[in-house]
């Protein structure tokens, strides 16, 4: 007889998800004209979901990176 309890796991289905953050960060004036937006890259699992008070699941997001988009106009030295 063993006393662990058995639960019924879900697969691992992963996305990522792209946000705009630009308005998070502190840019240089300077820079701010070669800037198009910052975006960070999160991922989340859609089977790991909880409900805090509200009706919509909620997804923890795991940071993987940031990008800079430059503008067309030339990237500052």
């Amino acid at each position: 007889m063993s006393n662990t309890t058995t639960t019924d796991r879900l697969p691992i289905d992963i996305y990522a998800v792209n946000l705009d953050f630009t308005d998070d960060f502190a840019i240089d004036p300077a820079d701010r004209p070669y800037i198009e937006n910052i975006r960070a890259i999160f991922m989340f699992d859609r089977n790991q979901r909880t409900h805090c008070c509200e009706l919509t699941p909620s997804y923890y997001l795991i940071h993987l990176y940031d990008e800079i988009y430059w503008t067309g106009s030339g990237r500052p030295a």
